[in-house]
């Protein structure tokens, strides 16, 4: 997804999508906040829900 990154500082994340297009749900790289690793989801049906999720730990 080259039309969508997470951007991190510090404490903040933003999650930019230049083009959500007939797409109904989008996931994010990866993104590290503090110690710990996340992804964004987004699900566009009747309403928006945008969801926060722990990544899985790579070992």
């Amino acid at each position: 997804m080259s039309d969508s990154k997470v951007e991190t500082i510090s404490r903040l994340a933003q999650w930019r999508i230049d083009n959500f297009g007939p797409c109904t749900y989008r996931r994010s790289e990866s993104f590290k906040v503090g110690l710990w690793n996340w992804h964004l989801s987004i699900e566009k049906n009747r309403y928006l829900y945008v969801r926060l999720f722990p990544s899985q730990v790579e070992c």
